[in-house]
């Protein structure tokens, strides 16, 4: 279903006054898809015009909207901005989210997506006046009630090219990205990256894994592949996630089905969907990572490996991360980047920072004061992120959990046998 409207002068805020001959392109319209796969032809083609990631693409928004996203009662939407002579400039893909009595519509992908933003023709040079006529014309026509549109891990950059949405303002994001660019020669970007007695490491580290087993790195190409892959994935995160006391949002049935289906999307096309890469030693997989491409960038999404100690203290997982990002520089790719939030190797590749930033647009007075809450938190979380000592506490705090959880249930000490886990990934 979509709703196709004009832009009337007399609804506020007022539609802007352009003039393409002064470089600037006016919106002439608007159209609200409460299906999103009918928005596909304008989809397509700002997917390859405008700068965007693997997460913006019809490839990846469409299964998690049908499997996660339903899964937590997402209703997906899709805003389209024409200019005035009928070509789509700009296009949001979002979902609908209850939180309370309130309406939150947000860029689907939730933690899922590392980075969220909307697809701008390039030379739009939309202002934050066209932006915020874009948004009243998306809440008012969308098929339900819009309080508050929350566009949070925004990059403010892309592959180069600056984010339109930060003409909206907004504040800094909680976390960071790590990204790299490639080189065509994989041996050179190595050596850029790891020093002579760095790569001695890992080739003895080769060497001792491959005492359990011939070593081989493998990209799954078709179904029974990808399906060992994401069942190694699935008992080696179950077990970290345990270890560590978080709760395994991976252990879902809504998150298996939208990685299986992404990565059968990916075996049977060669292209879009989910790439999985796996380490074997014989037949062993001990270290699986995921990601998707698109623009000539990787994006990594999850990772995981074999917790034996005989194989943990060899580092499978940044085995497989280097031969993975040969293989990408070899492919001719451009760009690689770990997602958001800080880890050991991610500084060890990803050298380059993606500053990220929220923005929040109250559509009334409710949405407001759920605006305020929610960049007040966002604020926490950054505050907490970037302390040392009050990032230790959670830590503690985690591992407090998870020794009250294993106790008997019933003696007091850890939580009831119906507890419900809140921690999240």
């Amino acid at each position: 279903m979509s709703q196709s409207l004009a832009a009337p002068a007399t609804f506020a805020p007022a539609a802007p006054a352009h003039n393409r001959a002064a470089g600037r392109v006016c919106i002439g319209r608007v159209e609200v898809f409460g299906d999103p796969a009918s928005a596909s032809k304008a989809w397509s083609m700002l997917e390859a015009q405008a700068p965007v990631s693997p997460y913006q693409t019809q490839a990846w928004v469409l299964p998690w909207l049908a499997t996660i996203g339903a899964a937590r009662s997402m209703r997906g939407l899709v805003s389209v901005a024409y200019d005035t002579l009928g070509e789509p400039v700009g296009l949001l893909p979002l979902c609908i989210t209850n939180r309370g009595p309130l309406r939150l519509a947000e860029f689907p992908g939730g933690k899922d997506a590392n980075f969220t933003f909307g697809l701008i023709a390039p030379g739009a040079n939309l202002t934050a006046e066209d932006l915020r006529y874009w948004l009243a014309q998306t809440a008012r026509h969308a098929p339900e009630r819009i309080d508050l549109f929350a566009l949070v891990n925004q990059p403010e950059s892309w592959n180069g090219v600056a984010n339109p949405l930060l003409a909206l303002g907004g504040q800094k994001g909680p976390a960071q990205g790590y990204r790299t660019a490639l080189l065509g020669d994989a041996g050179a970007f190595i050596k850029s990256k790891m020093s002579g007695e760095s790569r001695k490491k890992i080739r003895a580290k080769e060497r001792r894994l491959a005492e359990l087993g011939t070593l081989s790195y493998v990209t799954a190409r078709d179904a029974p592949m990808a399906r060992r892959i994401l069942a190694a994935f699935a008992a080696q995160k179950a077990q970290r996630m345990q270890d560590k006391g978080i709760h395994n949002c991976f252990a879902d049935p809504a998150a298996e089905a939208f990685l299986e289906r992404g990565a059968l999307d990916f075996g049977n096309q060669g292209c879009g969907g989910i790439e999985l890469h796996a380490l074997l030693a014989a037949e062993r997989i001990i270290a699986t990572f995921g990601g998707a491409t698109h623009q000539g960038r990787f994006c990594g999404m999850f990772n995981s490996f074999d917790l034996d100690p005989l194989v943990t203290r060899n580092s499978p997982g940044d085995l497989l991360l280097a031969w993975l990002i040969q293989q990408k520089c070899r492919e001719g790719l451009h760009g690689f980047d770990l997602g958001v939030g800080a880890a050991r190797y991610k500084e060890t590749w990803c050298t380059e920072i993606e500053p990220m930033f929220d923005v929040y647009v109250p559509v009334n007075v409710l949405g407001r004061g759920m605006a305020a809450v929610k960049a007040g938190k966002r604020r926490l979380k950054g505050h907490i992120k970037a302390s040392l000592r009050l990032w230790a506490l959670v830590e503690r705090l985690r591992k407090l959990r998870r020794q009250r959880r294993i106790l008997p249930a019933g003696s007091g000490l850890g939580p009831p046998a119906s507890g419900r886990r809140e921690a999240q990934c």
